[in-house]
């Protein structure tokens, strides 16, 4: 009789999994106090019951977008974004249960890449710390913070959330990314969006679609020159598989990415090849639809040796010169200078 009853627990158990599993979700990347690109198409996906109707609606106008999910489990939607504002808005998917996305704002949304340098954060030691930390209240400018990860697969999902910039929130966040959000509100006056995806001291290899390395003998060569390190992971794809990939799909503006130390001993290789240029301009161009400049696509960067550099890998497209970036935001130009890496960061 015990047994019988702790079959059936065993098997009610699974039955509510299994409900669980097939009503509508989102990825970590959809969640409260988001922000999302202005004046473009942006995608929102997710997961259902197979040949489940989904409805999504959105705060800013009166469209209704429906969608049916295939035996994938998968749906999405492409949906037009108004001008950037700081009107928060809700966003509701229902398919057999209704989620509801809040305090949404539309702005500029930007990714955040690399090694320590990017990783590096406020709690770590900046200039002036308490003070700074104590001054970061900016609701208008939101985090999400991919949670380091590596996976031989392509994953569906990250680990993460949106979160208000705030003392609390900054202090572990890119002292870089933050800074640099910072400097974009104060001069664009709309909300900022940072996606922060970085892991210490990680190889430009294993931020790169793991075919991309193997299918081209040039790029596999100097993959396995690289040593062994207990930081990071060296195989090519492991960190793209688990914190790029699942995020692929969602709109973002443009990408700031450093990447500085790890690939020395092979650089001038790295610098030479071809087929690492090609792939800059021509690969992350079609991944992310963005402009590229594939002229100068890979030259070297280091913070000892102040070279120059626009493209390391996939995602580099600022010009970084001695350590000054200029950035292109429609018609803003301005510079952050080396002080950002020099006045505000206290390397301990």
């Amino acid at each position: 009789m015990k047994i019988l009853k702790f079959l059936l627990l065993l098997f009610c158990l699974a039955a509510c999994n299994i409900t669980s599993y097939a009503l509508v979700t989102l990825p970590s990347i959809f969640c409260d106090n988001m922000v999302l690109q202005q004046n473009a198409k942006v995608k929102i996906w997710g997961w259902a019951k197979p040949y489940e109707e989904i409805t999504v609606k959105v705060g800013w106008d009166t469209t209704t977008y429906k969608v049916m999910t295939g035996n994938s489990m998968e749906w999405s939607v492409d949906v037009r974004t108004p001008h950037a504002s700081f009107t928060p808005y809700e966003i509701t998917v229902e398919g057999w249960r209704k989620l509801t996305i809040k305090n949404v704002l539309v702005g500029e949304v930007w990714l955040c890449s690399g090694q320590s340098n990017m990783e590096w954060s406020p709690r770590n030691g900046i200039l002036n710390g308490e003070k700074e930390v104590a001054a970061a209240d900016y609701p208008n400018i939101r985090f999400f913070q991919v949670v380091p990860r590596k996976s031989v697969e392509v994953q569906d999902d990250v680990y993460g959330e949106w979160k208000e910039c705030s003392p609390e929130t900054m202090i572990d966040f890119s002292a870089i990314g933050y800074f640099f959000a910072r400097k974009l509100q104060q001069e664009l006056n709309i909300p900022i969006g940072i996606i922060g995806s970085y892991v210490g001291g990680s190889p430009i290899e294993t931020w790169t679609p793991a075919e991309t390395i193997y299918e081209d003998p040039e790029l596999l060569d100097l993959s396995k020159k690289i040593s062994e390190m207990s930081w990071s992971p060296k195989e090519p794809g492991y960190l793209y598989n688990a914190m790029i990939a699942p995020i692929i799909q969602f709109k973002i503006l443009n990408t700031i990415v450093i990447l500085l130390y790890c690939n020395h001993i092979h650089i001038q290789e790295l610098m030479n090849s071809s087929k690492l240029k090609e792939f800059c301009g021509i690969k992350a161009k079609r991944m992310w639809k963005m402009p590229m400049d594939t002229t100068n696509c890979l030259q070297t960067l280091f913070i000892v040796g102040l070279k120059s550099m626009e493209n390391m890998f996939l995602f580099i497209l600022l010009k970084l010169h001695h350590l000054r970036m200029e950035l292109k935001v429609n018609v803003l130009r301005f510079k952050i200078s080396n002080a950002l890496f020099q006045d505000l960061v206290t390397w301990k």
